[in-house]
C-alpha cells in the first residue's frame, strides 16, 4: 500500500528593518526595533497568506473545489505535526498545486478507464488489501496506523484500486502502443559498450573469528590463536571440509551458508583487506589469515569469472526495456496533456 504524501521540507525566512538607533537612548531603541521587527515580520507573512478561490479548477462541467483541496492539506499538515515541523504558507501553496494536479490525473484516469470498457477486479484489490493488513503484527498495530494516518478500510481499498487502474490505463493508452525495433535495440547496444562489460568477479566462503579494533589486546591474541588453529586444521584437510568448519566454527552471518558470501561478487563490495586476499587466490586456493575492522578471516576461493563483454542476446530485453521506458515517460507527458485539452480543464490556482 502506498500513501500519497507530499513533503517540501523548505524554509521561509522573514528578515525584519533595523534602522540605526541613536546611542543615547538604548533602551527605547530595543523597543523601537523589536516592534520594527515584529510589524515587518506580521507584514510579510500577511503579504504571503496562502488562499484558493472556491473553484481551484474544473474538468468540463464538473468542479474542483476548495474544500476537497484543503481537506487534503488538512491530512498532510498533521503528518507534518507528527515529525513536529512547521508548514509555511509557500510550501501550502505548492502542496495545494500538486493535490489539485493529482486529483484531475486521477479523474482523467477514471473516464478514460470508462470510456474504453476497463475494468478492475475487486479480487485483486481485496488480494492486496489482505496481503498489506497481513504486514501488520498485530490487529493493534493495524488500527493505530488507519488513525495516524487518517485512514479507513474504504480509502485504503481505493487506493489500491486506484493503483491498479493507472496502470491499466498507462498499459492500454501508452505502453501497448509503443514499439521498439531490434535495430534500435542494436544501435544502443553498439553505441554503448562499457555499459555491457562485466567486470571479473568471484564465489568466495569464509570463516570469521570476530573482534573489532576497540577490543582488548588480550581478546585479539584469544581470536588469532583460535583462527590460527583453524586455518591449522583445514590445510591438513586442503579445505576440503571448509563449507563444514565454517558453519560450525564461523562467527560471520554467512555461517548457515557455509561460509559462502552472496553470489558473484565484484570488486569494491568487500572490506579492503579481504577483497585484496580474495582476489588474489586462484580456484580452489584458501587463503592465510587475513585481518579486516571486522575481525580474522580465512578465505577460500569457490570460482573466478574474468571480465567479459555481455553478449546482445544477453542484454536484449534489458535494452528493449529501457528504451521502451524512456520513449514512455514522453509518451505520458503526451497523453496527459491531451486528456487535459480533449476534457477541457481548466486550473485555477497557481
Amino acid at each position: 500500500m502506498k500513501k500519497l504524501v507530499l513533503f517540501f521540507l523548505t524554509s521561509i525566512l522573514v528578515v525584519g528593518c533595523v534602522k540605526e538607533a541613536p546611542k543615547s537612548n538604548i533602551n527605547t531603541t530595543k523597543k523601537e526595533v523589536v516592534k520594527d521587527t515584529k510589524e515587518s515580520a506580521k507584514k510579510d507573512v500577511q503579504e504571503d497568506k496562502f488562499t484558493l478561490p472556491d473553484i481551484v479548477a474544473s474538468i468540463g462541467d464538473e468542479k474542483i473545489t476548495k474544500e476537497t483541496i484543503l481537506a487534503e492539506l488538512e491530512k498532510i499538515e498533521a503528518q507534518f505535526k507528527r515529525f513536529k515541523q512547521h508548514v509555511t504558507e509557500a510550501q501550502k501553496r505548492t502542496m495545494a498545486i500538486n493535490i489539485t494536479d493529482n486529483i484531475i490525473r486521477q479523474k482523467l484516469m477514471q473516464k478514460y478507464a470508462k470510456d474504453n470498457s476497463l475494468i478492475i477486479s475487486e479480487d485483486d484489490i481485496n488480494k492486496e488489501f489482505e496481503a498489506s493488513k497481513k504486514r501488520f503484527k498485530s490487529e493493534e498495530d493495524y488500527q493505530n496506523f488507519l488513525k495516524q494516518h487518517q485512514l479507513s478500510e474504504d480509502k485504503i481499498k481505493e487506493e489500491i484500486k486506484s493503483r491498479h487502474l493507472n496502470k491499466m490505463v498507462i498499459e492500454h493508452a501508452v505502453l501497448s502502443k509503443i514499439t521498439v525495433s531490434e535495430d534500435s535495440v542494436k544501435k544502443y547496444y553498439d553505441e554503448h559498450p562499457a555499459e555491457f562489460t562485466e567486470p571479473e568477479k568471484i564465489k568466495a566462503r569464509h570463516i570469521l573469528i570476530k573482534v573489532t579494533p576497540n577490543d582488548t589486546k588480550e581478546k585479539h591474541d584469544e581470536a588469532l590463536k583460535k583462527i590460527n588453529l583453524i586455518l591449522e586444521n583445514l590445510k591438513k584437510s586442503k579445505g576440503k571440509d571448509f563449507a563444514e568448519v565454517a558453519e560450525k566454527e564461523s562467527e560471520g552471518p554467512s555461517k548457515k551458508n557455509g561460509g559462502i558470501i552472496g553470489d558473484w561478487i565484484g570488486r569494491g563490495q568487500l572490506a579492503p583487506e579481504f577483497e585484496k586476499a580474495a582476489f588474489a587466490l586462484k580456484k580452489g586456493e584458501m587463503s592465510e589469515v587475513v585481518e579486516t575492522s571486522f575481525g580474522y578471516h580465512i578465505i577460500k576461493l569457490e570460482d573466478y569469472r574474468e571480465e567479459r563483454k555481455l553478449s546482445f542476446d544477453e542484454e536484449k530485453k534489458r535494452i528493449e526495456d529501457k528504451i521502451r521506458m524512456d520513449l514512455s515517460r514522453e509518451k505520458v507527458k503526451e497523453f496527459f496533456s491531451t486528456l487535459k485539452k480533449d476534457n477541457k480543464v481548466e486550473i485555477l490556482v497557481k
